[in-house]
């Protein structure tokens, strides 16, 4: 888009609903060969995800804002899941609804430290069965394997060292306990 009629393309204009105009710098917007959308770094090598978001200071974040005077309503990040590749179909059980990764460099790759994923603890039916599970995962100093250190299972219990915690919360065999 020539902003000032100068016969050049000096920044990029999109309409993202009724919210306005968003401007980008010029090469700040990348869509690459396999479809993948790259918005602040557009000279960095990335390969994975279908949109990447790129900041070279310490405040790189994504925001997402609500302005509504409604209590029970705000800001949402939803992680979608179906067993199709383009319409809806129930997930089975054991299938990952979605996962959150926090990464590290190591100097030479992002490498995943710590994770939260969801899984589903049954197979899904139209607003009857939608049985979940959330494991969180840290990896031990020295190594770099994650290891699953607790999980939420469907009725709501905890397991600290055990994947299969039967009460409330169940602590693995031979975790000592210190209040």
């Amino acid at each position: 888009y020539d902003d000032d009629n100068d016969g050049t393309d000096s920044t990029q204009y999109f309409n993202i609903g009724s919210s306005g105009l968003v401007t980008i710098e010029a090469n700040d917007l990348d869509l690459n060969s396999n479809d993948l959308l790259n918005v602040g770094n557009s000279g960095s090598d990335w390969t994975a995800g279908t949109l990447q978001v790129t900041g070279n200071n310490a405040n790189s974040q994504l925001i997402i804002e609500s302005y509504t005077t409604t209590a029970a309503q705000g800001a949402y990040i939803n992680l979608n899941r179906s067993n199709h590749a383009s319409t809806h179909a129930a997930v089975d059980q054991d299938d990952a609804l979605g996962q959150i990764n926090f990464r590290g460099s190591d100097s030479n790759s992002f490498e995943t430290g710590a994770r939260i994923i969801a899984f589903a603890d049954e197979t899904w039916t139209d607003g009857a069965a939608h049985g979940t599970r959330l494991q969180f995962h840290t990896t031990d100093n020295t190594t770099a394997t994650l290891d699953e250190r607790m999980i939420i299972d469907h009725n709501g219990n905890v397991g600290i060292g055990t994947s299969d915690p039967g009460y409330l919360l169940q602590l693995g065999e031979g975790t000592e306990m210190r209040f």
